[in-house]
């Protein structure tokens, strides 16, 4: 924020000063039981008036100035976001290429062949592929709420039978109640 809009101007002072003061002799005049005259109370509301457009032009200068720096750390808070991301990343591949080493070589020194360690390890991510590949299926067939449709289904046919039985019962009803026209006057 720039020292113009964190400090008043003179003006802005001025025209406060000549508020408090008609704002004063207003309540004076008041007290007293006495109206002020039209000039007076036209001078008062200007001065009233121009404070506030003062101050609110003081409000929106500082929310520009604090919406400015919002964008900058913004701007600069996508990259760290995006560099972030990518460390996380980086950091997984490395720990999981870290942790297929240490399995190779505890097998290939549980083995004493290194073509065998191999042979398992493919396995072992043959296997866990398959395994998330499967975990992911199901997933995506519970995200699709298949027990909720199937609850929902029933509800509907039992409202509909229910909505049939009251509109057949209330038919039922309408014929068996004597009309006006049917009632001797």
């Amino acid at each position: 924020m720039n020292s113009a809009t964190a400090e008043e101007s003179p003006r802005e002072r001025k025209a406060q000063a000549q508020a408090d003061r008609a704002a004063e002799d207003a309540a004076e005049d008041v007290r007293l039981g006495q109206s002020p005259p039209l000039a007076e109370q036209l001078h008062a509301l200007y001065a009233a008036g121009s404070g506030l457009l003062l101050a609110l032009r003081r409000f929106f200068v500082a929310l520009k100035d604090l919406l400015r720096a919002e964008g900058r750390v913004l701007w600069t808070g996508i990259p760290l976001l995006f560099i972030g991301f990518v460390s996380l990343i980086a950091l997984a591949v490395s720990l999981w290429g870290c942790a297929v080493a240490l399995i190779g070589w505890a097998l290939m020194v549980a083995t004493h062949s290194l073509g065998l360690a191999l042979g398992l390890l493919v396995c072992g991510h043959v296997v866990l592929i398959a395994a998330v590949w499967f975990a992911l299926k199901r997933g995506v067939h519970q995200v699709s709420f298949p027990h909720a449709r199937a609850e929902l289904r029933a509800m509907r046919a039992e409202f509909i039978h229910d909505m049939d039985r009251f509109t057949h019962g209330l038919t039922a009803q309408m014929r068996a109640t004597p009309t006006d026209k049917d009632t001797p006057a």
